[in-house]
């Protein structure tokens, strides 16, 4: 339990307009992707918790080599070809970052 006053770190995975293919994915959601949420809303989350200076402290958006990666080996598992997934992982370059949020507890 985090004490009043007390600091707080969370890196995480967000996305923002992700091809609906990909949000329906069982192995892009086992890759941490498909379910990811929006900065937005995660900021909102830890707001709603009682982490009022929620913020943004580091962003690194994921490009198509790092998205393929990211997901390849998990479609595998399920029995699909990545290559069948191209056009989505494309367009998903740019819309996948790992952030790191701070901030203290109200």
């Amino acid at each position: 339990m985090l004490r009043r006053g007390g600091r707080f770190s969370i890196s995480d995975i967000v996305v923002s307009d992700l091809p609906e293919r990909i949000r329906q994915s069982a192995a892009a959601y086992a890759a941490c992707v498909a379910g990811a949420i929006s900065e937005d809303d995660y900021v909102g989350g830890l707001r709603a918790a009682g982490l009022a200076d929620a913020h943004v402290t580091e962003r690194l958006f994921y490009d198509e080599v790092q998205i393929r990666e990211m997901v390849a080996s998990d479609l595998e598992n399920f029995g699909i070809d990545p290559a069948t997934f191209d056009a989505e992982i494309r367009g998903a370059a740019g819309k996948v970052a790992s952030v790191k949020f701070e901030g203290t507890k109200g």
